[in-house]
């Protein structure tokens, strides 16, 4: 490994680095979890891969994480899963590692949302100090939420909010509708 990059690393660094990178995290993300320098993440990535990561940007807002219902469910799933980890006392890389692959066991037989790079994304953001949280008023599960939606007075999770949309769902009515 030392040829590939050069200098000496940690190796939980490097693990870390190298898992970053078999899940499909680009240069950014190993960069941004590992202080890898960025000419080092991207060679990794390459090697890993066996080529170059797709150009594109990373999710800089909740937008991309609330604009349905259920897309806000999974964000919310990957933000749990994030707190629990980092009350661990675990490294920025292993929250993010783990969060991800939990959240990938979880929903491996349903169309994935969010690959690793969003899953940082969102962590990043939830990060930010601007971030609403609060705790569900039917299940006591703390979620995010944007800002107009406190305004609402409603305290309801996006779990308890699909659960409820199915009850509410009529014969003629398609799921697709429910979780839209």
């Amino acid at each position: 490994m030392k040829e590939l990059i050069g200098v000496d690393l940690d190796a939980e660094v490097l693990r870390d680095a190298f898992a970053l990178a078999e899940v499909g995290a680009k240069s950014r993300v190993i960069v941004a979890l590992t202080r890898l320098k960025p000419v080092l993440a991207t060679k990794l990535y390459v090697h890993v891969n066996g080529r170059s990561a797709q150009p594109g940007q990373h999710p800089d807002s909740f937008t991309r994480f609330v604009r349905t219902i259920h897309q806000h469910f999974h964000s919310n799933y990957l933000y749990n899963i994030f707190e629990a980890l980092q009350e661990l006392g675990l490294p920025d890389s292993q929250v993010v590692l783990q969060a991800y692959r939990s959240y990938r066991e979880q929903f491996k037989s349903s169309p994935k949302l969010f690959d690793v790079n969003e899953a940082y994304s969102l962590f990043a953001l939830l990060r930010q100090p601007d971030v609403v949280k609060d705790c569900c008023d039917e299940c006591n599960t703390a979620y995010f939420l944007e800002p107009f939606e406190l305004a609402l007075g409603s305290a309801t999770c996006p779990c308890c909010r699909m659960v409820k949309r199915r009850q509410e769902v009529g014969p003629g009515e398609s799921r697709q509708s429910v979780v839209a």
